[in-house]
């Protein structure tokens, strides 16, 4: 079956795609090493589409040696049989047995004794049968309708945040800046010279690193950052994430990925003074002036499956606003965002 045959398919017959696709959820589910052959409804619209498209009959194309006795036509039907099907399984367990052995060398699993199966997968007996070949000093679990585990786990997530005390950074997450040139780390040909001093652009600043354990209501250690904002109120930030433990760029060499922009809002310190008349107010030449620079604390923490931060400008005592705009796809910074930011 080729793909095109397929693709004309799902887009002209969604249905029957959909319903062939639940037949054999339900067939994968229930398969087990027994040898047992899966039958499956087979659309008239594959077989015919299949002949416009090869010029030849999907009969006659079962009858090769690839296919010959081990996948049938029977009456509207398609039977898989056991060998083929194993064949299916054994790339997908494989697969799977060889993620958990990564995940048991890890430190943070020493001494795990038992392996929970969950998901839709899990129910199948060939799965659990694999895994249990596979470890057989390991106790593996194959609850009863382990699919609903992650359902549930949603519903109960999406009512209630906090049930998920820790979660583990899945990259390391920072923000684009510009630091000091340090030469033992930073490349010669990255150095600039900016007022008497040597700085180097497009630097990572990491607040959270892959693999750390982030607490349901603690943040990452603040980071202080000089904000040259030339009186603007918004500031923004490019937002990147790396599956590497400590980037020094924000480059594909660092394997690090633009995620969008962080907007801090500075807002105005306003002085009221009295007035007998006519009680407080704000005279023309006591109008805020914004600071041209700025020193700000930046912190980050994942919340849910997301990402928040908190920023506050400690020397005029004041909570900034920050909103994550993940949809920005956009790497470069506008006329009016301009900004300097040196850690």
């Amino acid at each position: 079956m080729t793909k095109s045959v397929f693709e004309s398919f799902r887009n002209e017959q969604t249905n029957a795609w959909l319903e062939l696709q639940e037949d054999f959820e339900t067939a994968k589910r229930k398969y087990s090493t027994s040898r047992n052959d899966v039958t499956l409804r087979f659309p008239q619209f594959l077989i015919t589409k299949f002949k416009d498209v090869n010029k030849l009959q999907l009969e006659e194309r079962l009858q090769e040696n690839k296919y010959k006795k081990k996948v049938l036509l029977v009456q509207g039907h398609i039977v898989l049989k056991s060998i083929v099907m194993d064949v299916l399984f054994k790339h997908a367990t494989d697969e799977i047995n060889k993620h958990i052995d990564l995940l048991l060398k890890k430190k943070e699993l020493h001494g795990v004794s038992t392996l929970l199966l969950v998901g839709g997968f899990s129910e199948s007996p060939f799965v659990s049968e694999a895994v249990r070949a596979c470890f057989k000093s390991l106790r593996v679990v194959a609850p009863i309708n382990g699919s609903l585990a992650i359902l549930k786990g949603a519903v109960l997530f999406g009512n209630n945040s906090n049930i998920i005390a820790v979660r583990v950074s899945p990259f390391s997450y920072g923000v684009h800046t510009r630091k000091l040139y340090i030469q033992d780390i930073h490349p010669p040909k990255r150095a600039r010279k900016i007022a008497g001093h040597y700085y180097v652009d497009n630097a990572f600043d990491k607040h959270l690193e892959i693999g750390e354990r982030v607490y349901v209501g603690s943040k990452s250690k603040e980071r202080q950052y000089k904000i040259c904002n030339k009186g603007n109120r918004k500031v923004y930030w490019k937002i990147y994430q790396s599956t590497i433990p400590d980037p020094s760029f924000c480059d594909a060499e660092f394997e690090c990925t633009y995620l969008g922009r962080l907007m801090i809002h500075i807002p105005e310190v306003n002085h009221a003074h009295d007035d007998d008349d006519h009680g407080a107010h704000t005279c023309e030449e006591d109008r805020p002036k914004q600071p041209s620079h700025v020193r700000l604390l930046l912190s980050m923490t994942c919340k849910g499956s997301e990402l928040e931060a908190t920023a506050r400008a400690p020397d005029i005592d004041i909570e900034c606003g920050v909103k994550f705009d993940f949809l920005d796809s956009d790497h470069a910074v506008g006329e009016d965002e301009v900004f300097e930011s040196v850690q």
